[in-house]
């Protein structure tokens, strides 16, 4: 635009960042196509995990994703050791689940779960500095 206005040429850097973002943007989109998709997919299935739970704690109940980058069971076992209760759906999504501020809750015991991974009671200080936490399957 710039140059238009002044009547010059772009020099060679501006060129190059231009081709840098064009050749790019093909890749950009595809990501953010695939992102799209893949974050439809885990809100209908939390939609589904959702609907087998009491509906006065639905909207408390939040995929694992949301929560850290790691692999879910990865933050499933992180969410037990920090003091709370996560699982793993019939329907394979990992989800955890928090009071109405927000805090990680201890005890819950979800209806439709395949593991769960929560603290341990009586409640203890693991080595790690977190709690002792425990999995249960069906």
């Amino acid at each position: 635009m710039n140059y238009a206005a002044e009547g010059s040429k772009p020099g060679a850097v501006d060129i190059g960042l231009w081709a840098t973002g064009f050749v790019s943007a093909p890749a950009a989109i595809t990501t953010s196509v695939i992102k799209a998709v893949m974050d439809d997919d885990t809100q209908r299935k939390l939609s589904h995990v959702r609907s087998k739970e009491p509906a006065k704690y639905a909207k408390f109940i939040h995929p694992c994703s949301n929560y850290g980058s790691s692999a879910p069971e990865i933050i499933a076992m992180s969410i037990a050791n920090k003091g709370g209760t996560a699982w793993i759906s019939n329907i394979g999504l990992w989800v955890y689940i928090t009071d109405a501020r927000g805090n990680l809750v201890a005890d819950y015991q979800p209806l439709d779960f395949l593991k769960i991974y929560r603290p341990k009671k009586p409640y203890q200080a693991g080595l790690s500095g977190g709690f002792n936490w425990e999995v249960i399957t069906k």
